[in-house]
């Protein structure tokens, strides 16, 4: 783990405590597609959620636990393009916006410092997604996709649809992702099974 991880590690856990441990907050647990109120800041401490935008359902931002979402609230932006959308079971801390905005009043510059690592952890996501949907071909952006789901954990990648996973990231349809992954199994540069991606040996640079 690097030292940028670490400290965002820890900056997630300091504001996590503070929604967590507000009389104010309440907990949930969320079924897989179950969705969530996004004006709310929540402290995620198991599972895994997604920010959505409406219109095309298009994941925009992945987050896994431990994470905090809601964040970009405290800035009075309004967000009536996203949705966020448990994956799998999710547990929860919610705290209302106005009520967090109360606990920072009074706070110092500490509290602040960790609120933007966070944000600034998101930035640079949001960069890398740009950078993938500025792929000169639909097959940079697959390759790209390829590679991210092979960088999970084997536990996680088994039981990762690369359909799903791409589909639900970039706009193809699902015939022409077929096309492509058929042919890089022919050419033995992936091993799927059921939908899983099993091996990875060397993705062309070009299709």
């Amino acid at each position: 783990m690097n030292k940028f991880n670490v400290v965002l590690l820890d900056s997630i856990g300091y504001i996590g405590e503070i929604i967590s441990s507000s009389k104010e907050s309440y907990q949930m647990v969320l079924k897989k597609n179950q969705t969530i109120d996004p004006s709310d800041i929540c402290f995620i401490t198991d599972g895994t959620m997604n920010v959505r935008r409406k219109g095309d359902n298009l994941v925009i931002f992945e987050a896994k636990a431990p994470f905090v979402l809601g964040l970009t609230n405290l800035f009075n932006f309004e967000f009536n393009d996203v949705y966020i959308e448990s994956v799998d079971e999710c547990h929860i801390h919610v705290l209302k916006t106005n009520i967090f905005k109360e606990l920072l009043a009074s706070d110092h510059s500490r509290t602040w410092f960790h609120i933007s690592n966070i944000l600034g952890w998101r930035l640079h996501v949001y960069a890398s997604r740009d950078k993938i949907l500025s792929q000169k071909t639909v097959y940079d952006s697959i390759r790209i996709h390829l590679l991210d789901i092979w960088a999970l954990p084997e536990e996680s990648r088994l039981r990762t649809s690369i359909y799903m996973y791409i589909l639900e990231r970039i706009k193809i349809s699902r015939s022409a992702l077929h096309k492509v992954i058929y042919q890089l199994n022919f050419g033995e540069y992936i091993t799927t099974k059921r939908g899983k991606l099993i091996s990875v040996n060397n993705l062309p640079d070009t299709y």
